[in-house]
């Protein structure tokens, strides 16, 4: 099965990070950061301990950014339990791109024991939402039959 890139998770979560903090100010903590400053890596900080509140609140693009996180040890320790948890969070929103990446955790069993009937109902769940890549994930499976 295709799996998406780290590099693209990363883009993705980026991308709701952005959403969730202003963009430019994120661009300038995160530039700064990397170099070193004590400052604006402690700025950051506060922007993901914000990020993680909406999670705990029940937004589910937070909720799916968190798990992306985890996933990928972006910002955090790589922790797959801890991703698949909030991605089932989002993804019981009704979140197409967390059911996706919920869907892909029971197919290889990351973060949780293989499962394919669920694999195919979440990757099912975010295909009909449009999602393209759990349409090709879920004809990978298929195959496999």
């Amino acid at each position: 099965m295709k799996t998406i890139s780290k590099t693209l998770i990363k883009l993705i979560a980026l991308s709701i990070i952005f959403a969730s903090c202003n963009t430019q100010t994120f661009r300038y903590y995160k530039a700064k950061a990397e170099k070193g400053d004590v400052d604006a890596q402690f700025n950051l900080g506060r922007c993901y301990e914000y990020f993680r509140k909406a999670a705990t609140q029940g937004d589910a693009d937070a909720q799916a950014t968190l798990g992306i996180c985890y996933y990928t040890g972006n910002g955090v320790v790589m922790n797959k339990v801890q991703a698949v948890h909030w991605f089932k969070m989002a993804a019981e929103q009704g979140l197409a791109a967390a059911q996706y990446f919920l869907g892909n955790s029971y197919y290889k069993g990351e973060g949780v024991a293989i499962d394919k009937q669920k694999a195919i109902l979440w990757l099912t769940k975010a295909a009909k939402q449009g999602l393209v890549d759990a349409q090709k994930s879920l004809q990978v499976i298929y195959d496999e039959y």
